[in-house]
């Protein structure tokens, strides 16, 4: 009898019932022209949450747990062999905002719901919050302040000038992330939840009281989804 080698690869295959919205979301991750999404670990976690039918985050929750996390913030230590995960991130998000926009403009809209309430998505809230503490606690530590440079830019090799971000800012930018990620993914349910509220909320910020609302529930009621989301949010920002 042969011992089990520890490199022994494996072929697993399965079978899906014909659909074609499943096949219309699955060609938009992979196929789609201009390609919108180029990082392989997040068109894996889209296509993870694709095919569980769950939330388009659904599908990070234990990548993000599990992996090392240089391959998911930018920063010095980020692989330079690979398109960068937190740009896919942040086009997802952006996105996500765009569909959101989009569908409060809608003409078709007959609903009496105004505008102003309408229910704004749990992943735009928790992102609004997590930008707005990374961006003041950056501005706090490097003693610089966003609008001081954001009209200063470089041109760059996509032909879209970039801001001539100074390298205090960047530094203290990367550090706030990488602590901020780091410290949310190792804390768990109820440790979790205080964490989020009083490291998050520690700074001033700018949602109205429904939404507040929105995000307490969410966090008693589904702390791990909320936990995915700051963690990509995190990886958005950095």
């Amino acid at each position: 009898m042969h011992a089990c080698r520890k490199d022994t690869k494996c072929l697993a295959s399965g079978r899906m019932a014909p659909n074609a919205a499943l096949l219309e979301d699955y060609l938009a991750i992979i196929d789609a022209k201009p390609q919108p999404y180029r990082n392989p670990l997040f068109r894996l976690g889209l296509l993870t949450a694709l095919l569980n039918n769950s939330s388009w985050f659904g599908g990070f929750a234990k990548m993000l747990l599990e992996r090392p996390w240089t391959l998911f913030l930018r920063c010095s230590e980020t692989p330079r062999t690979m398109p960068f995960f937190a740009n896919d991130v942040a086009a997802k998000f952006r996105n996500v905002r765009s569909r959101y926009h989009a569908n409060l403009e809608d003409p078709e809209d007959m609903s009496d719901t105004p505008l102003e309430t309408a229910d704004e998505p749990l992943e735009l809230l928790i992102y609004q919050l997590v930008r707005t503490y990374i961006v003041r606690k950056t501005e706090e530590r490097s003693g610089l302040k966003w609008n001081d440079f954001k009209d200063n830019t470089l041109p760059s090799d996509s032909g879209k000038p970039r801001v001539d971000v100074p390298k205090e800012y960047r530094e203290a930018k990367e550090r706030i992330a990488q602590d901020l990620f780091l410290a949310l993914r190792s804390r768990r349910e109820v440790d979790f939840v205080d964490y989020f509220a009083a490291r998050i909320c520690s700074v001033g910020q700018f949602l109205t009281e429904a939404k507040y609302q929105t995000v307490a529930r969410a966090l008693l009621d589904k702390p791990e989804e909320v936990k995915t989301l700051a963690l990509l949010a995190v990886s958005a920002n950095s």
